[in-house]
């Protein structure tokens, strides 16, 4: 409730717009009313015409009495509460009516509380005062005093006039009345038409009337539900003492008591006068006055249902208007010529006994219980329910794992209870559990739980089951290690035993813990428990442990120099020290911060580790003299001329300037040409230029020049702009985008971004294809005066107004199909789809529609506002036609008494799954002239019987005819019997489930029957959904069918028949249309469907042909437009029309309309083709004998889902692509071998030492002296240019597996280098034709294996950039490779490479005694994950240093380089020799092996 508070008076607020429920008029009302303050203790000045209103909206508390004086009303709003500590006084001659905000009492409803302990009433006279007016028309009232009435007059005072027609009352008092007089004060006029009242004197007063001592005035109740006790007095009456008064009770719910013997359930007091008590002519209460009624002298006239004491009595005909319940030990007798009518929604509930001598018509229930009793010696009809069957007894069972009780009933609801503590008891309604399980609440653990099914519409509560639920165990402590080393996930859990269980917390996934200490688990937080054991115990409380992670330092060195960190790695919060080491001739220059980039790094190199990995770039620069610039900034045409600027002029040196035109400043500027005032001088017209300084020789510098480019730039456009565009809406029409501004004649473009979903833009022409927001652009050329300008305009397409949805027709059924199988067609289907909301509704023959739901399509969602939820849902009418039912017609003969006897059953059996046929069946006979009726009978549960008596005995033709019912129709059976013969036991078919067209043949088969005779099969003919020949049944169709099986008779027995309904449902098929992509402009392309799919799923023989496909979107804008299918042709292997067998669901597909589509090629796989940019491209490697996949390889741009699986995906780039299924053979010959020099590049076969030089190189044993090479080229001869420059990159390699070190070159960091050469190469004023790249690598220690691992993309990179030469430096080797064999590998080899150097030790020993314990390295290129190699360079040369240590005895002119050929034979390189001043054998090669050292005495 919200109120608006105006200021009237000082400490009185008045609220205007007050609600409270009129319930005379039944309709909330407003109206303004003074707030109730805890000070304000006088309401009134109200007159009868115009009341005073106040309003208690919050919890106001009010010490004093409170006194009304005139004509009030009072509000009690929701959620508010007064309590008024010593009442209300509402004296003779006042008026107090109290309202609530609302009709129904809820626990949010107003409330008054006032409890007094002297002679006032709570509400109503004070000490000696009558009661004034009082009405309670709503709110929760209760109320309590001591000697003067809870509601009423105070001590000595009559009740007043006290009305209540509504709200929860609850008065109570001592020796005054709950309700009327107080003590020795008359009950007044007291009226009781509605609500809940609860009114109790515990000692002489009366639950409602008069006080101790006192008559009970003039009481009438016409409704509510009335609770009166009291101790001494009448329940309903006189107090102690007091006559009864007058009493009229003609309606509602009433329980009156007294305590005593001497007082009356209605009427007298102990000792009092009985008074007068009436029903009225047409009572219609229910009471129940449990000391009975002292007047009883009109009792004939009496209307109602009343007990007095333990009897009660139906008076006239009366129809149940509450629940009741007849207890234990109390009769309720309905007397001849009496009625009792239990309505439909009403219960009778009967412990004691129910006497019927009249009617009693039960179209309710009636729950007949332990020890209950229905005497019926009168009539009982009606199609009510008699339960008097209890549930059994409840067998839950525990599931300690999940914590839940099984094994109970989802058909069943329970009451499960269980004492708390001594005081408090917990009480729990489990409503039909779902699959017969329910939680274990945490106030159960520990305690004994009783378990009982609950009251239902068939059975009565169930005996209890007593069950104990454990308690769960106690958790002992645990603790968290941190992680001991930095990624090794080795932290642990400390306490732990075998029993115990842990989590990662926010995970369900529990492991099972180790006795002592759990270990190997990973950072983080984590909860142990003691876990459940299935069959004896809980889970226990969970403890929480934490276990924290190890970070690392990782430092890239920039420059010349290295720099480490101790300690390397740590917890969060450790104190690092950085500790950088120069190279000779270098300076550290500082720290660079690399991830976090907030790393704070003092001034002594120290940090904290945070809360992650640190990653720092360590900065070293050589020691240079500063470097000779010029610069010249650039200045647009017409503006004046800048004036070049120079740096690191030292010496002093005369400056002078000329202009070029060409970078090489050998075409100097002209007037014609360039504007520039004589040849050499400053340009003025628009183009790009050269400034070249010269600085003249000096005693301490050398004549130097350096140059600069610059621009004199176009002039830009004049302001330039798109026309605004506002208020479109999708559907709107198509709309042409202009511009303002801008110079020239330039021509104008538009273009919005590729796929963007909202407008489509041909020419000028803008299209909105979806709702949302676009950026449109628009270009305007330039010319040689202007440059291109461009303009963006943010456009927004509104939704459109929500689409008024047009509901779809129902296709017809027959009674028994489920709504389901009625197809929904019509309706908008454009903009979602339909369904009916509860499918598995069996709809009626008569139905006034069902729900059908509307679900909006994505692009309904997305391009219009939101369709109202009433909109969205219709009842749809649904044709239903009447089923024909089955019906079985058995006559059993029999004897009795020596006359035949035929017992004639008629089973009409209907729909499964629906409700079952009623009405009546007549029996007929005909023994050779008309049928003869016999007796017609209703249908019970499907069935009727007829005992046929008297029978003659000889043949006759017997009729059984069903007349239908609204969902049924009429049907007949005939047979024939011979009364003379047996009747043959049941003919009963064994269960026939349903089928599906399509389906393959089925057997028939029956059980019973008596004799040998044979049994046959038949259907309708003509019934196209079954054929059968034998016991075999075809399907031919869709469509229910009677079958009926006949077993011949013979001399004893007559024949037997039986016959069943079978249903034969529709063949789902789904047809979608297949998703298309065109490119804008292009033609339509051919729509398709999945018919592979359909086909698969037709019946046998039959086929599907011409669905009609469409769409109504052309190619001239892009987007996204719907393909709709329908229709088609249905025909069986002779051409029939089988539609009808059938349900087909119609699915759409997407026509993506786009600006450009690329092309896909894919090698040795399936998925080649042309995809548009940001479409998903499935690729599947073929299938090829011998070979095995080991992945894929493709373009730049190309980022594959799983490069390792077979079918896998990526997303497509603006650009073709191809992309490769690599394979591996199967072959023999070992794995991880090269092919030899000659062989196949890319093989496996072979072995791993093979790959060497020219089969011209020399074997060499130990008999004999080695011979040259004339293949190899002799090292000295490579020489580099004068003009070439070194891009230097140092990297620190990484510590793997078997002592290797592992290194990695981005191209990001080939870059960086070959840009910085060049920068180096421009300061000292020359040009770099050629660029030499040098990576050093830094070993680790503990390390003699590297292998520097190279991307495609760094390869592609580094050819492309005509790099002459790249060398691998690192502390095992030193490896050249020339531009020719760069571009080798490249051709070569697909994605990434590895260069390896690693030590050979698997040598013969014929090598192993030539080599001694020289160094023997393989050196190799590999790709495709290290599975393939590069062995033979072509062209290309590598110059290879392997460091060595001259022996003693050894001479440097002895030494020479081998490598191993493919039969492990020694090979001399011609040419190699050792460098003294290196330390290191040094020769060239253009193959790539395994490479070593030899000697040789000269």
């Amino acid at each position: 409730m919200i109120f608006t508070q105006i200021k009237v008076e000082a400490f009185a607020d008045t609220v205007a717009g007050v609600e409270y429920y009129d319930r005379d008029e039944g309709v909330i009302k407003t109206v303004s009313a003074e707030a109730v303050g805890d000070t304000v203790t006088t309401w009134g000045d109200g007159s009868s015409t115009n009341p005073k209103w106040y309003v208690v909206k919050e919890a106001v508390t009010i010490n004093d009495r409170i006194t009304v004086t005139g004509n009030v009303h009072l509000i009690l709003a929701d959620n508010a509460k007064l309590q008024a500590k010593q009442g209300i006084d509402v004296s003779k001659g006042n008026s107090l009516t109290i309202y609530a905000q609302r009709d129904m009492v809820t626990e949010n409803t107003g409330k008054i509380e006032a409890e007094i302990n002297g002679k006032n009433a709570g509400i109503g006279g004070s000490e000696n005062k009558e009661g004034g007016i009082i009405k309670i028309t709503g709110g929760k009232v209760k109320v309590k005093s001591q000697n003067g009435a809870g509601i009423g007059g105070g001590y000595e005072g009559a009740g007043g006039n006290i009305e209540i027609t509504g709200g929860d009352v609850k008065a109570e008092s001592r020796f005054g009345a709950g309700i009327g007089g107080g003590y020795e004060g008359a009950g007044g006029s007291i009226k009781i038409t509605g609500g809940k009242v609860n009114a109790n004197s515990n000692d002489s007063g009366a639950g409602i009337g008069g006080g101790s001592y006192a008559a009970g005035g003039n009481i009438e109740i016409t409704g509510g539900d009335v609770i009166a006790t009291s101790m001494y007095g009448a329940g309903i009456g006189g107090g102690r003492g007091g006559a009864g008064g007058s009493i009229k009770i003609t309606g509602g719910k009433v329980y009156a008591s007294s305590a005593h013997n001497g007082g009356a359930g209605i009427g007298a007091g102990e000792g009092g006068a009985a008074g007068n008590f009436s029903t009225g002519p047409d009572g219609k209460a229910t009471i129940k006055a449990n000391r009975g009624i002292s007047d009883t002298s009109n009792e004939e006239n009496w209307k109602g249902i009343i007990f007095q004491k333990k009897r009660g009595k139906v008076y006239g005909e009366q129809e149940l208007s509450y629940d009741f319940d007849i207890g234990g030990g109390h009769i309720l007798e309905i007397p001849s010529g009496g009625k009792l009518t239990i309505p439909v929604s009403k219960t009778l509930d009967i412990t004691g006994t129910l006497e019927n001598n009249g009617t009693l018509e039960n179209n309710g229930k009636i729950k007949k219980r332990k020890n209950g009793q229905i005497n019926n010696n009168g009539t009982m009809e009606g199609s009510g329910k008699l339960i008097d069957t209890p549930h059994s007894t409840p067998t839950a069972t525990i599931d300690y794992r999940a914590e839940k009780l099984t094994e109970l009933s989802s058909d069943i609801s329970y009451k499960i209870s269980c004492q708390i503590t001594s005081t408090k008891w917990d009480e729990e309604d489990i409503d039909k559990p779902a699959d017969g399980e329910t939680g274990i609440k945490a106030d159960w653990l520990g305690k004994t739980l009783s378990i009982m099914a609950k009251d239902d519409d068939n059975f009565l509560e169930s005996l209890e089951q007593r069950l104990p639920i454990p308690a769960r165990p106690v958790m002992t402590a645990v603790n968290g290690a941190d992680e001991a080393n930095y990624g090794k996930n080795n932290g642990k859990i400390t306490g732990t035993t075998a029993e115990m269980e842990y989590s990662l917390s926010g995970s369900n996934e529990w492991k099972i813990c180790t006795a002592g200490s759990t270990e190997g688990v990973a950072p983080g937080k984590y909860l142990v428990r003691v876990a459940a054991v299935e069959g004896s115990s809980f889970a226990s409380e969970a403890a929480e442990v934490e276990i924290k992670k190890i970070y690392r330092t990782i430092i890239a060195n920039i420059g010349n120099g290295k720099a480490e960190a101790n300690p390397k790695e740590a917890l969060k919060g450790t104190k690092i020290t950085l500790t950088p080491i120069p190279d000779r001739g270098n300076y550290f220059k500082g720290w660079q911060s690399v991830s976090p980039s907030d790393l704070q790094i003092s001034a002594d190199n120290k940090f904290t580790m945070p809360e992650s990995d640190v990653e720092i770039k360590a900065v070293f620069e050589k020691k240079t003299t500063p470097a000779f610039t010029v610069k010249l900034e650039d200045w647009t045409f017409g503006e004046n001329a800048k004036e070049p600027t120079v740096t690191g002029n030292t010496g002093g040196g005369t400056l002078t300037y000329e202009y070029f035109t060409d970078e090489t400043c050998t075409v100097k500027t002209t007037n014609a040409d360039n504007g520039a005032a004589s040849d050499g001088k400053v340009p003025a017209f628009a183009g790009k230029y050269w400034v070249k300084a010269d600085i003249a020789e000096t005693e301490t510098q050398n004549a130097a020049s350096a140059k600069a480019g610059f621009e004199i730039k176009k002039a830009n456009q004049a302001a330039f702009s798109i026309t605004d565009v506002s208020g479109k809406k999708y559907d709107d029409n198509d709309f042409n985008l202009t511009t303002t501004g801008g110079s020239g004649e330039g021509a104008v473009t538009f273009t919005a971004p590729a796929n963007n979903g909202v407008l489509s833009i041909n020419g000028s022409t803008a299209r909105i294809i979806g709702a949302g927001e676009v950026t449109v652009k628009a270009v305007k050329a330039g010319n040689n005066n202007y440059n291109e300008t461009s303009a963006e305009l943010k456009i927004t397409i509104a939704k459109a107004a929500a689409p008024a949805i047009n509901f779809p027709n129902a296709g017809n059924l027959t009674y028994g199909q489920k709504l389901s199988e009625s197809v929904l067609t019509g309706g908008s289907t454009g903009y979602g789809t339909f369904a009916w909301k509860e499918g598995n509704i069996i709809p009626t023959v008569n139905n006034a529609g069902y729900e059908v739901v509307f679900t909006p399509s994505e692009k309904t969602l997305k391009n219009y506002e939101e369709i109202a939820d009433i909109d969205k849902k219709k009842n749809v009418l649904v044709m239903v036609a009447m089923a024909n039912p089955t019906v079985n017609l058995t006559a059993n003969v029999s004897a009795e008494s020596g006359n035949k006897v035929v017992t004639l059953v008629a089973e009409i059996t209907g729909a499964n799954g629906a409700d079952k046929p009623s009405g009546n069946v007549k029996f007929s006979y005909k023994d050779g002239g008309n049928f003869t009726e016999i007796g017609t009978t209703a249908l019970e549960d499907g069935k009727a019987s007829y005992k046929w008596e008297n029978v003659e005995e000889k043949e006759y033709e017997i009729k059984a005819e069903y007349v239908g019912d609204t969902n049924y129709n009429a049907e007949s059976a005939v047979k024939n019997i011979d009364t003379r013969k047996q009747s043959q036991a049941p003919l009963l078919f064994v269960s026939i489930s349903d089928k599906t067209y399509g389906d393959g043949e089925f057997t028939l088969s029956v059980t019973g029957g008596s004799g040998n005779g044979k049994i046959t099969y038949s259907v309708p003919a003509n019934n196209g959904v079954l054929k059968i020949e034998g016991n075999k049944a075809t399907i031919i169709g869709a469509g229910k069918v009677t079958v009926t099986a006949k077993k011949e008779g013979n001399a004893t027995y007559n024949e037997a028949e039986r016959s069943v309904i079978v249903t034969v449902n529709k063949r789902k098929i789904t047809v979608k249309a297949e998703d298309k992509t065109v490119v804008k402009g292009d033609t339509m392309p051919a729509f398709t469907y999945n018919k592979k799919e359909v086909d698969k799923n037709l019946a046998k023989g039959d086929s599907f042909t011409n669905p009609v496909l469409s769409s109504n979107a052309t190619t001239n804008h892009t987007g996204e437009y719907d393909i709709t299918v329908s229709g088609g042709t249905f025909k069986n292997k002779d051409g029939a029309d089988v539609a009808n067998n059938y349900m087909v669901t119609y699915e759409k597909g997407i026509l993506k309309i786009v600006d450009a589509v690329y092309d896909v090629t894919v090698v040795d796989g399936t998925g080649s083709g042309k995809y548009s940019e940001g479409q998903k491209v499935v690729i599947k490697a073929n299938d090829k004998s011998g070979y095995t996949f080991t992945g894929w390889t493709g373009s730049d741009g190309v980022v594959f889902a799983d490069v390792s699986a077979r079918e896998t995906s990526f997303t497509m780039p603006a650009k073709g692509v191809t992309v490769t299924a690599n394979f591996r053979s199967n072959g023999s010959g070992g794995s991880g071998g090269v092919v030899p020099s000659g062989g196949t590049e890319g093989s496996t076969g072979g072995s791993s030492s093979s790959g060497g030089a020219s089969s011209k190189n020399t074997e060499i044993n130990e008999n004999n002296k080695p011979k040259d090479d004339s293949s190899v080229t002799d090292a000295n001869t490579d020489k580099g240019s004068d003009l070439s420059v070194t891009a230097e990159i140092t990297v620190e390699a990484k510590k793997g597996k078997n002592k290797t070190a592992t290194a990695k070159i981005s191209e990001k960091t080939i870059d960086e280098a070959i840009k910085k050469a060049k920068e180096e190469a421009k300061k000292n004023g020359k040009e770099a034709e050629k660029i030499s790249l040098e990576v050093k690598v830094d070993m680790p220690k503990g390390t003699n294996k590297v292998k520097v691992n190279l991307t495609g993309n760094t390869l592609e990179r580094i050819v492309n950039e005509e790099v002459d030469s790249l060398t691998i430096d690192s502390p095992i080797s030193k490896t050249v490779f020339d531009k020719k064999a760069l571009s080798e590998i490249k051709k070569k080899s697909k994605g990434s490479i590895t260069l390896s150097v690693v030590p050979n030790k698997k040598l013969s020993k014929n090598v192993k005694k030539l080599t001694g314990n020289r160094p023997v390295y393989e050196i190799s290129i590999s790709y495709a994950k290290g599975k393939k190699k590069v062995t033979a360079l072509g062209k290309g040369t590598v110059k290879a240093s392997i460091p060595y240590r001259l022996k003693k005895n050894e001479k440097a002119d002895g030494l020479y380089a081998f490598y191993i050929d493919k039969k492990g034979k020694v090979r001399k390189i011609k040419g190699s020799y050792y460098d003294k001043e290196s330390g290191a054998m040094v020769f060239s090669t253009k193959n790539l092996a395994v490479f070593g050292i030899g000697h040789t005495e000269k």
